[in-house]
C-alpha cells in the first residue's frame, strides 16, 4: 500500500513539474529543435559521391559542442580523399563567421540559386580547406571540405561547390 502512495505522489510531481512554463523568449520563426545535417537523406548524399564517415553524426562520445550539430561524409578516390562536414547552429549567423579570425578570404556567391558566403581557413592552404556558409531559417549552416591524400586534383572550393549545389535543396531555406 505504501508503494502505491509513493507512485501516486511521483505521478503528481511529474504532472505538475511538466506543466510549468519555460524560461526565455523563443526566437520568431526558429524551429524548436536545431536542424540536424544528418537528416539529409542518404540517397541524396550518396548521389554526390559522398558516404557517411565512420564518425558520422554528432561530435563523438563524451564530446559536447554547445549550439552546434554536425554530420561528416567522405569521398575516397585513388590518389586523394576528402571529407565534407556540415555544421548547423540556431545561435549563430554568417555574420558571426565573418568576424571569426580562423576564417579568411570571404566572397559572396550563389549556390543553386541561394545566397551563400565562401571562405578559407586561415591556418590551411586554400587548395586543401574551404567552407561555404548559408543563413537559413534554422540559423547558420556551414559546409566545409578537407582535402587529404597524395595529390589534390582540383581546388577544394570547386569540389565543395559541387557537393553544396547537390545538397542545397535539403538545407533549410533562408529566413523570410
Amino acid at each position: 500500500m505504501q508503494g502505491r502512495g509513493v507512485a501516486i505522489l511521483a505521478a503528481i510531481v511529474l504532472i505538475t513539474g511538466c506543466g510549468r512554463g519555460v524560461d526565455g523568449t523563443p526566437l520568431a520563426g526558429a524551429p524548436a529543435e536545431p536542424w540536424d545535417p544528418c537528416s539529409i537523406p542518404a540517397q541524396a548524399v550518396e548521389a554526390t559521391g559522398l558516404h557517411l564517415a565512420p564518425e558520422g553524426g554528432g561530435w563523438g562520445e563524451g564530446i559536447v559542442v554547445e549550439d552546434w550539430t554536425r554530420c561528416v561524409w567522405e569521398w575516397k578516390g585513388r590518389d586523394s580523399q576528402h571529407s565534407v562536414r556540415a555544421l548547423a547552429s540556431q545561435a549563430h549567423s554568417v555574420s558571426d563567421i565573418r568576424v571569426d579570425t580562423q576564417y579568411a578570404d570571404f566572397s559572396e556567391m550563389n549556390v543553386a540559386g541561394r545566397a551563400a558566403t565562401q571562405f578559407h581557413f586561415s591556418a590551411y592552404p586554400p587548395a586543401k580547406r574551404c567552407g561555404i556558409a548559408f543563413d537559413t531559417s534554422a540559423g547558420v549552416v556551414i559546409l566545409t571540405i578537407s582535402e587529404e591524400g597524395k595529390s589534390t586534383t582540383s581546388d577544394s572550393c570547386q569540389v565543395l561547390l559541387r557537393h553544396a549545389s547537390s545538397l542545397s535543396d535539403y538545407i533549410p531555406p533562408r529566413a523570410k
